[in-house]
This record gives structure tokens, C-alpha cells and sequence, in this order.
């Protein structure tokens, strides 16, 4: 298409009524809005859901949930499926302190088990430190480990942000408040 060529744009406008979970705190207000959409199947259902919170911003689009009310759907979910549906390959973040104590548990038991020689478990003792003092990130101390595929030991864990939001917010405030639109 040349840039000469106007493009033919729609726009459509329509009123909605979606559902609005509100938790107000001194801190802030969080909103969870779920916009249910058409049945995607014969008696199936799904939807979108919006946040908006101090924690972060995030949406979803389910469009096969069953037979269930998205609300309901949403309130027997656990945090890790939907953590990954919110921040999707975002959502487990390196965890420096539990890469830390799993790369010390390693080396001592190579040195036990005599995989590792003296020289090189210094060395990669030094290293440890390093990374934990932050000298150097963790492709730096990659880069330079004596162990085999040293990348393996990284440790993860989920997002800080949505675990905050998931345990002082969707948990106490909006899940009962989910369940209870479910059984209006």
C-alpha cells in the first residue's frame, strides 16, 4: 500500500456494562474491571479482565472458561496461572538471595564430593560473593564460574509487585468480592 493511499478506517463506539471491583486505601485505589464477553461455545463462556493498581497494570483475555461465571473462574484461581497470564514470561524474576545460597550449596558439595579441587572452589567462592555484594550481575558470574553450565543454578521466584498485589489485595479484598458478585 503506498503512503498516498488513504486506509478505510471504522470506528464503533458502544455503551457497555462491565462489573468493577473497587478496594480503597490510603495508599491507593485498586480496580479490577472484567468485561464479559459473548459465549465462545455453546454454553461456554470467558471474558477480559483490567487492573489497575498501585502493584502494576494488567489485562487478560479468557475466552473458554466453561460453563462458570468469569467472576467465579477468577476467584478459584491460584497466583502462579495468574501471575503468568498477567505478566506472561515476566512473571518469575531471578532471585538473587535463593541463586546466592543455592550456588554455596553447590560448590561445598562438589568440593565434598571432589568435583571441585580447593583452587577452584575459592575461585568460585570469590565469585559467589561477587555476585552477592554486586560487583557482578549474574551473566558476569556465568561468564566466569568454573561450573558446567554454572547458568542452571539461577533461582527465580515470582514477581515481588504481583505477589504484593496478589496477598494484601486479590486475596482478602477482591476474591470475597468476586465470589460474592458470583452469587448475585
Amino acid at each position: 500500500m503506498s503512503a498516498n493511499t488513504e486506509e478505510k478506517v471504522h470506528v464503533e463506539c458502544e455503551k457497555k456494562t462491565v462489573l468493577e471491583v473497587r478496594v480503597r486505601r490510603p495508599l491507593g485505589v485498586a480496580r479490577v474491571v472484567l468485561d464479559g464477553l459473548m459465549p465462545t461455545r455453546e454454553g461456554e463462556s470467558g471474558g477480559r479482565v483490567f487492573v489497575d493498581s498501585e502493584y502494576g497494570d494488567w489485562s487478560y483475555a479468557w475466552y473458554s472458561i466453561g460453563k462458570q461465571s468469569l467472576a467465579k473462574f477468577l476467584a478459584t484461581c491460584d497466583y502462579d496461572y495468574i501471575g503468568r497470564k498477567f505478566l506472561g514470561g515476566k512473571f518469575y524474576v531471578r532471585d538473587d538471595e535463593g541463586t546466592v545460597s543455592e550456588l554455596r550449596k553447590v560448590v561445598l558439595q562438589m568440593r565434598r564430593q571432589g568435583d571441585l579441587s580447593k583452587d577452584k572452589s575459592r575461585h568460585e567462592w570469590e565469585l559467589i560473593e561477587q555476585l552477592e555484594d554486586g560487583y557482578i550481575d549474574w551473566r558476569g558470574y556465568v561468564d566466569e564460574s568454573n561450573l558446567c553450565e554454572a547458568w542452571e543454578y539461577g533461582v527465580t521466584k515470582p514477581d515481588p509487585q504481583f505477589m504484593a498485589f496478589w496477598n494484601q489485595l486479590w486475596v482478602p479484598h477482591i476474591v470475597p468480592a468476586l465470589l460474592d458478585i458470583d452469587a448475585k
